[in-house]
């Protein structure tokens, strides 16, 4: 297993969910915490997304395109979050905080993600958010406190990805974006909507909003 890549703590349950499992029992419905599964693919497979999915006791939401993936993540929940953990971190870190410091130790300083150096540092995944810290020892406090560090985190992707925010009008109504508009960070991507409401959407279906966000970001980049 890669040092750099810690799975999450196992639980005692997994929750199936969707109706498309014919076979799924009954169970009390656990809420989803943190980031909705981030990925358009599965990460078992590289299928497109379908209607399986679990939600893991934490609250933690993964998604998969088949049944038979949540028999295979059931069999063996640890190999099957080392393969989705290792995604997310390869597709997270591209947009991660570059000027920033541990949102535990915040004194140290982390060093450019995309940089030749960015090897030194952890990188672990909580909730479907790709957090990287200054030491091993960081992962307990946020596991510990994970609303109080994923807001920190929200805080530096806000602060770097505003200053050159692509989108002019809400991803989700289309509407003209005004200076009072609401922040939403989902997968360390910053989105800017017009109201309240417009985070539902995004949540319901992150894959179609990162890929709207990413490509228009790409567009504003200046030519090389």
């Amino acid at each position: 297993m890669n040092p750099m890549i810690k799975p999450l703590a196992l639980f005692a349950s997994i929750v199936i969910v969707g109706l498309s499992l014919a076979n799924a029992q009954e169970t009390t419905a656990i809420a989803v915490k943190g980031d909705p599964y981030p990925l358009a693919t599965c990460a078992l497979t590289g299928r497109p997304l379908g209607d399986a999915s679990v939600i893991m006791e934490d609250g933690r939401e993964i998604r998969f395109c088949c049944p038979n993936c949540v028999t295979v993540f059931n069999a063996d929940p640890a190999a099957s979050l080392e393969k989705i953990d290792a995604a997310i971190i390869a597709d997270q870190v591209k947009v991660y905080p570059r000027a920033t410091t541990c949102v535990v130790m915040t004194d140290n300083e982390l060093s450019d993600p995309q940089g030749p150096e960015a090897g030194e540092d952890q990188s672990i995944v909580v909730n479907n958010r790709l957090f990287r810290i200054c030491c091993k020892k960081c992962t307990k406090k946020i596991k510990a406190d994970v609303a109080k560090f994923t807001a920190a985190l929200d805080a530096q992707v806000i602060a770097e990805q505003s200053a050159t925010y692509p989108l002019t009008t809400c991803p989700v109504s289309g509407k003209k974006l005004e200076a009072d508009s609401t922040n939403v960070v989902i997968a360390n991507r910053l989105f800017k909507v017009c109201c309240s409401k417009c985070p539902a959407a995004i949540r319901k279906d992150p894959a179609k909003y990162i890929a709207q966000i990413d490509a228009a970001r790409a567009a504003a980049q200046p030519a090389k």
